[in-house]
């Protein structure tokens, strides 16, 4: 059998890496469009700040891909999927044929429109970007966009002595965390010698490439402007016609991780799949749900039966040296247990848990991650936290479901 595989981020390597545990004579090819060895883009922001090195970057080393017995495409692009002849068409007009197709191209930036006509825009997804900024970026920075990409950014160049300005819609991290712990998120970046502009009429972008920030009658020079705004499905290459995508621009996929066309998967940033806590079906561009997608692609395209149950939105974002998680939905009623360095918040609705907030200590993300998948009930989890720590209430959850 051949599986090809588009894409050599979390999902593409979890997929190969599983089919050759599993079966040692299938024919695996990845094609990835970047010249470069599988890494991770969820390290850049260390990278950038020097903290690592570009080896400590890569999933895999040449030695690796070897004996994993992996044909391994650098630096081709897919441009066209032929969903009945079973063929991948890159650029250079290579062809793949292949049996079964694991779709796994990630995301590419968002670009504001305001931005879209400027020279020189940066952006933080591969490593060429990474080595951009690198360069670049020599005194003061501006970003756009405040989400968890952002943040991360706007701390590693601040730690390099970087001026960082954070442009900001509403507020830090408004879609992750509650008001309150978005304001001690934006105290501690503002602490560290972040600048939080927000974004108005008054404030423009000045040059082309961008030079300055003007703000009311203040002017301030920038050594460029760097896109955060989040990803979209990265698939030019797809024909609608052939394989649905959904309102986002994923491609929709069952609990099989199969996609509309015969023997074709997707997986990672690039699909739609159902968040647990709401049941809507969207792109929820994370490395654990991608790695965990690509492992269950990766099964069913051998034949094993194997379902996926859904994503449950999990971030990390240290703050200089505060972090912070969470995990799941904000929308619901609350339940707080707080002492002078930590925060533990729990959101509720319709009786179950759907959602936490961890400031200080995240140790239990990962436990209260099970606890939110096992759906505790709301009345039992008040009464375990007014007494247990949660690691105690996870321990004891199989009688209290």
């Amino acid at each position: 059998m051949r599986i090809v595989i588009i894409g050599a981020g979390a999902a593409g390597v979890s997929a190969a890496e599983t089919i050759r545990k599993l079966n040692a004579d299938v024919e695996i090819t990845i094609i990835n469009e970047e010249d470069s060895l599988p890494y991770s883009p969820v390290a850049l922001p260390e990278y950038i700040e020097g903290r690592i090195s570009r080896e400590q970057l890569y999933l895999w080393n040449d030695d690796r891909i070897r004996k994993m017995k992996v044909f391994y495409v650098r630096g081709k692009t897919a441009v066209n999927v032929d969903v009945n002849a079973k063929k991948v068409i890159t650029e250079d007009g290579s062809i793949f044929s292949y049996d079964k197709l694991l779709i796994a191209t990630g995301g590419r930036p968002v670009i504001p429109d305001e931005l879209k006509n400027k020279r020189g825009i940066l952006t933080l997804r591969t490593y060429s970007d990474a080595e951009a900024i690198r360069n670049k970026i020599k005194e003061r920075v501006v970003i756009y966009g405040a989400g968890a990409v952002a943040v991360k950014t706007a701390v590693a160049l601040r730690r390099k002595g970087i001026d960082v300005i954070i442009l900001c819609r509403s507020r830090v991290l408004r879609r992750l965390f509650d008001e309150d712990i978005c304001r001690l998120i934006h105290d501690l970046l503002i602490t560290n010698g972040v600048k939080i502009v927000g974004i108005h009429e008054q404030m423009r972008l000045l040059g082309d490439p961008v030079e300055k920030l003007r703000v009311g009658t203040q002017e301030l020079k920038c050594d460029g402007v760097i896109a955060a705004l989040g990803v979209t499905p990265n698939l030019p290459f797809l024909d609608p016609r052939q394989i649905k995508l959904g309102r986002s621009g994923g491609v929709i996929v069952n609990e099989k991780m199969q996609t509309t066309a015969p023997g074709v998967y997707a997986a990672g940033d690039c699909c739609e799949t159902i968040e647990i806590t709401s049941g809507i079906q969207n792109v929820i561009a994370l490395w654990p749900p991608a790695v965990d997608q690509g492992k269950i692609a990766a099964l069913n395209m051998l034949g094993i039966n194997a379902i996926y149950d859904g994503t449950l939105p999990q971030n990390i974002v240290d703050v200089f040296d505060t972090t912070f998680a969470s995990i799941g939905s904000l929308d619901g009623e609350k339940i707080t247990v707080r002492n002078h360095t930590t925060i533990k918040r729990f959101t509720i609705k319709n009786g179950e848990i759907v959602g936490a907030q961890l400031v200080g200590d995240v140790n239990d993300a990962g436990i209260i991650s099970n606890v939110l998948k096992r759906k505790l009930q709301k009345t039992t989890l008040k009464e375990v936290l007014a007494r247990k720590s949660v690691l105690a209430m996870y321990a004891s959850s199989n009688s209290i479901i």
